[in-house]
């Protein structure tokens, strides 16, 4: 254990020492601090629009004025949450590089297998640090975002909010880490660097719904074209008016897809009722807890967990019983 608590904290400071982790960090950052502030932006404008009246939800039911944000719950994943699907996966490959790769390039892993340590201890000790790294990354980038969120649009910091923030926080770093574990795979699989990064950028794109309905439609316009009658898509984005949910092919993608399930389960944990979704609940407008939304969505977080448990598993038996390229 003490070797391994050594290697994780060696990981830990090569990691937050690094120029271009520092860097892609900071994107992350701008990117949730920036959408924040979007919504923000458009809250304010919302509220000088309606001053003096009554705001009215999609079904034209009375909203409280001390509930209007939740009007726009649907922009905390277009333009918060959902932005460590993007750009906090791409700060995970920058990181996996680094663990294997560029130890491997300069030499110092082979000197460091020398020494008397197991690979089991050298796996944990990196995985741990790169954990580590990636949960401090995530947590200062939510509580970051939603500090300016509830202070300029006067949230309620209730045990609820907290619970759906925190539990977001937590489902993202198992994302992060299920594409931290790929690249260790990945490290074993490929000696340069170029290759391995486009084993890791193709797997992203394979994992998102939406490359697959650029496909989706082109196809479906091509047979419309040709005088087939099909049935409407669901539509492309997560958010308001979206019936995508309804879509069987969407949601069985979702079960499939880690992005898409930390994307659709960050939606739903951050939806409080005030929505267009009658479809799936088959209820008015009543608010969602947290219990109820979590429950609801219990598939996309067993998705999310089988899917990072599968990948440290695989990572672990790939780098102790396969020698490095």
């Amino acid at each position: 254990m003490p070797r391994v608590l050594i290697i994780a904290k060696k990981e830990f400071k090569d990691h937050v020492s690094d120029q271009t982790f520092l860097l892609c960090f900071a994107t992350l950052l701008i990117g949730m601090v920036g959408g924040a502030l979007y919504m923000i932006h458009d809250f304010q404008a919302m509220n000088y629009v309606l001053a003096g009246q009554n705001y009215r939800n999609l079904v034209g039911e009375i909203v409280e004025k001390d509930e209007i944000w939740k009007s726009t719950d649907y922009m905390f994943t277009d333009l918060v949450t959902g932005q460590l699907s993007s750009m906090g996966v791409l700060l995970t490959i920058v990181m996996s590089l680094n663990t294997i790769q560029k130890e491997r390039n300069e030499g110092s892993l082979r000197v460091l297998l020398s020494y008397p340590v197991y690979r089991d201890n050298l796996f944990f000790g990196k995985l741990l640090g790169g954990f580590a790294v990636l949960f401090i990354a995530s947590i200062v980038s939510m509580v970051i975002s939603f500090s300016l969120l509830i202070f300029y649009m006067a949230i309620p910091v209730t045990a609820d909010f907290l619970l759906r923030v925190i539990t977001t926080s937590l489902m993202s770093t198992f994302l992060l880490v299920f594409f931290l574990c790929l690249g260790i795979i990945g490290s074993y699989m490929f000696s340069d660097t170029s290759s391995l990064l486009l084993f890791l950028v193709l797997l992203l794109a394979l994992l998102q719904y939406e490359n697959y309905y650029l496909l989706i439609v082109a196809g479906y316009n091509l047979l419309s074209f040709m005088g087939v009658n099909l049935p409407k898509l669901g539509h492309l984005y997560r958010g308001l008016g979206t019936d995508r949910w309804d879509d069987i092919v969407y949601r069985t993608f979702c079960k499939l897809s880690p992005t898409e399930s930390y994307l659709k389960l960050s939606e739903r944990l951050l939806n409080f009722g005030y929505d267009n979704d009658l479809n799936m609940y088959h209820t008015s407008f009543a608010s969602f807890s947290f219990q109820d939304q979590l429950i609801g969505n219990i598939d996309l977080t067993l998705t999310l967990i089988v899917f990072t448990v599968a990948a440290v598993v695989s990572s672990y038996i790939i780098s102790t019983r396969r020698e490095l390229p």
